[in-house]
Parts: structure tokens; sequence; C-alpha cells
């Protein structure tokens, strides 16, 4: 399988590819970091790097594709309402214009990653399923979500299979510059470190936390699914911020945790956790690392 991936230099991005190098797949990894196109790693059969906004050459690369993996984003949950105009050229209208060259080029299936962290808002303690309501209370998740519905439509009218993949919050080891990646990774970073953990906003929100390996793993399979879906990718467990930390005090073994409330100006889901069991039916995909696990492997690959 041939497979263009936008958004390589990414953290999903990028473990992505350390994953698929190990595979059968061919790679064509399109990116706005110049480190990755002339990255030794990559320069190897089956990999091929491209700049981003090469649009002389993109109809090109997609052309000797069969599937995309649409991951390339500028905006976070952060993002305030004051920026949407610039995050909206970028997200929206570069996505808009990925998908235009997918159909003039024959790809076969789209990948989106969306969030299934944000497009649901704020919806209390049950977790939720794909065909729940979607109500976003910030800007990236209204991108995300009208980049979902704009690819349903234009997917459907260009007989081209689009599967949106929701993930909740993942976290994962160190990524391409040593940077922990997500809440989970960061705070056990500070921890091991001995910084203080800074929680932004003051009410203690709940999270459905994912590990890294067991996101790719649900990739993989997503990869050798043929039919147009949704699916929502999490563990189904909502745990707040503060559970988290006293699990890192269990793994860490006791260490002093001292922790910043730091005002947050952009509005946030108070609590989240997804329903897999769409993903469990249909692909035999669960989670297989426990939040205990996942901090184990992050202090282990710290003190390599």
């Amino acid at each position: 399988m041939k497979i263009y991936i936008t958004g390589s230099s990414g953290f999903i991005g990028s473990s992505l590819i350390n994953y698929l190098l190990n595979s059968q797949h061919s790679l064509i990894l399109e990116t706005s970091n110049n480190e990755l196109v002339t990255n030794s790693k990559y320069k190897k059969p089956g990999v091929r790097v491209v700049n981003f906004g090469d649009n002389k050459n993109r109809l090109k690369y997609l052309s000797e594709c069969g599937t995309v993996i649409h991951l390339a984003w500028s905006s976070s949950p952060s993002t305030r309402i004051d920026q949407y105009e610039d995050v909206y050229k970028v997200d929206i209208l570069n996505s808009i214009s990925l998908f235009n060259d997918c159909a003039l080029a024959g790809i076969k299936k789209i990948i989106f990653i969306s969030s299934g962290g944000t497009v649901y808002g704020d919806t209390g303690i049950v977790a939720l399923s794909e065909e729940d309501p979607t109500n976003p209370v910030s800007i990236y998740g209204l991108n995300k979500l009208t980049i979902e519905r704009y690819l349903k439509i234009f997917s459907d009218e260009n007989s081209i299979t689009s599967i949106i993949v929701r993930p909740s919050n993942i976290y994962g080891d160190p990524g391409r510059n040593g940077t922990p990646k997500g809440a989970i990774a960061t705070w056990t970073h500070n921890a091991l470190k001995g910084k203080s953990i800074d929680f932004w906003g003051e009410i203690d929100t709940v999270r459905d936390y994912l590990y890294m390996d067991d996101f790719l793993d649900f990739l993989d399979c997503v990869l050798h699914y043929n039919k147009s879906n949704i699916f929502n990718v999490g563990t189904s467990i909502g745990l707040s911020r503060t559970q988290i930390v006293e699990k890192i005090k269990k793994v860490l073994e006791g260490c002093d945790i001292h922790i910043n409330y730091i005002k947050n100006d952009v509005r946030e889901v108070e609590s989240i956790k997804l329903n897999i069991d769409k993903a469990k039916k249909v692909l035999a995909w669960s989670p297989s690392t426990s939040i205990e696990q996942g901090i184990m492997s992050i202090k282990k690959n710290f003190y390599k």
C-alpha cells in the first residue's frame, strides 16, 4: 500500500511514520519542516519527503498513492476566537484544497484525524458514541467538525471512502525533538525533573487519555478497512487531572509534585470520555495500555 501523509512532522505524524517505516507500506510524507526533508532517516527505498506548498507536484505524488492520511493542522484547543480568520485560512481552506487534489488524482480513501475530545462539547459523565450530538465549544473543535462534515459530502459526491477518526487525548513518549507530548507525558517529565505541573483553568477537568502505541495500532486497523465510517478512539475511562497526578506519584514512587493553577481565557470541555464499542466490534480493536503502564514507559524512556 502506498500512503500519502500530511502533517508528517507533528506528534502523531512523526510517531505514525516511525510505526509505518517497519511495515511494507510505501510512504510519501508532506511536511513544512525542512529538517524532515533533509533527515537521512527517511532517505530509504519506499519513502519520499515532499515540501508542503509544492502544489505543482502534489497531484503527481497523490496519483501514485491509494490512501491519504490527513493530519496537518495549525490550531489547537487553546486557539482563541480572535485567531479564527487565520486558522480558517490554514486549516479549512488547505483541507479543501487537499481533498480537491485527491479527487483529481484518483485517491480511493481519505483518513481524517479529527478530535473526539472537542467535537462533542460539554456532555457530562456519559461515554459518548459516534451517534451522539456534536456541539463544540472551541474554535479547534469547530474547525475539526467543519472538515468532518465537508469531507462526508465531498467523498460521497466523488466516490471516495472517507474514514473520520475521533481520538481522545493522546499522550506518549517524546517525539522527534525530544519534547514530551500530551498532558500525561508532560506532567511525568516535569515530575521527574522536579519541576511544577501547570493546570490551565481552575476546574478539575476529566479526560479520556489514550497511549500513542494504542492509537497507532488503531490506525493500522483503519488502513485495512475500506468502508466510510466514523470511529471514536479512546479508553472509555474518564480521569480527572488530580487522579492522573496521583497515578504519576504512585508510579514515580511518591515524588512530591507541586501544581500551578493558571487562568485559562479559552473555554474548554469540562468532562469527556468516548464510547469505543464501534471500534471494538467493527475493527476488533481495543486499547491495551493502562495509564500506569503508559507512565512507566515514559519514565523508562526518560532515563535512556
